[in-house]
């Protein structure tokens, strides 16, 4: 069972990742924006995991 700061550091990784993909896709960098949107999927996907 996820503990509370397992929770805290999943959802920090996904801010961070939402703020590069930001970034990214300001910068029109597809390539990279692709890649943050894979992993910010993977992210979310593992937190909801850790929430049921």
């Amino acid at each position: 069972m996820a503990t509370q700061d397992d929770h805290d550091r999943v959802a920090m990784v996904i801010m961070q990742l939402e703020m590069a993909l930001a970034l990214a896709r300001g910068k029109k960098l597809a390539q990279l924006t692709t890649n943050l949107e894979a992993a910010l999927t993977e992210a979310r996907t593992l937190h909801s995991k850790m929430l049921n």
